[in-house]
């Protein structure tokens, strides 16, 4: 309890000293907008960095580590393939059933400096809510009461997200849980941050969807023919219901990796096939006790 107690004031400091410096910061002016908006990105990624190594080195005293395995590549190609794949599926789907068409690429000027802006964007939000948190929960507590902390605090930081329809609820939900997941797989907060970089690159640098879009240029210009299932009509992507069946599927196959589902539900099956056994023992056990004790009185 005493731990307890200590960490969520730990978490009161790092997050709202955190969230509040935020609200703190000046807002940027430049005549370029793309690099107005890395600078704007960047700042609360400095801020959270800072508040990061002050405590894991001042306060935890180097006993908390961030997760950040050596094999780099591997983290990396871990979280391309995790990030690209739900929007990659959904155009997929969507073109294939001739709801998504392409009419031709925009020119768009600065766009290393827009990539940079989303890449700053991925790891202040990874090192806010998968970073020295997540760790310190996980550690105390193990990776559920982890993974139910940081969500919480997603959802308190976007609490906007409360406003939509309950398909993006859900799928914001379900995304973040999936990144907990993801870097319990890999030992790598490197894998979270380039998952969510990729996603938000595709579905909304690219595709135009994510809310966080509106701050962003579309490279492509497209449209999408709404469909109940497939496509959602502002919101594309994370309004879909397809892309929520496609997260719930991914989150199953990393719950079953860390769980191994198949081998629980079939001990769960070996308990329900012995229950009529049991039930019929409890049935004739006050015959056995009678029985023993006349074995008793006969000796």
């Amino acid at each position: 309890m005493k731990n307890l107690i200590i960490n969520i004031f730990k978490t009161l400091f790092f997050f709202d000293l955190g969230v509040i410096l935020i609200t703190l910061l000046p807002e940027v002016q430049n005549k370029n907008p793309a690099l107005q908006k890395l600078i704007a990105e960047s700042l609360p990624l400095g801020i959270v960095l800072i508040l990061t190594i002050l405590f894991i080195l001042v306060i935890e005293r180097r006993k908390i580590k961030l997760p950040i395995k050596k094999n780099i590549p591997k983290s990396l190609l871990l979280g391309l393939l995790t990030g690209s794949a739900i929007p990659i599926i959904f155009l997929a789907v969507n073109a294939a059933t001739k709801h998504f068409n392409f009419i031709s690429f925009i020119k768009t000027e600065h766009l290393i400096f827009w990539l940079l802006g989303l890449l700053a964007n991925a790891i202040f939000a990874e090192m806010l809510f998968r970073g020295y948190l997540f760790v310190l929960y996980k550690k105390f507590y193990g990776f559920i009461f982890a993974t139910i902390v940081t969500t919480l605090l997603y959802l308190s930081f976007n609490f906007a997200i409360f406003s939509e329809s309950k398909n993006y609820i859900a799928n914001i939900i379900l995304f973040n849980v999936l990144l907990c997941f993801l870097l319990e797989y890999s030992g790598s907060i490197i894998t979270t941050i380039t998952a969510r970089f990729v996603y938000t690159a595709l579905s909304g640098l690219i595709l135009g969807s994510l809310p966080l879009a509106k701050d962003y240029p579309t490279i492509i210009n497209h449209t999408f023919k709404p469909h109940k299932i497939l496509v959602a009509k502002d919101v594309p992507i994370e309004k879909s219901t397809f892309v929520l069946i496609v997260l719930i599927i991914l989150t199953v196959l990393f719950v079953h990796n860390k769980y191994n589902l198949i081998a629980k539900f079939k001990l769960l099956i070996k308990y329900i096939k012995q229950i009529p056994n049991g039930i019929r023992k409890l049935k004739n056990l006050p015959k056995t006790i009678k029985l023993k004790l006349k074995r008793k009185k006969a000796k």
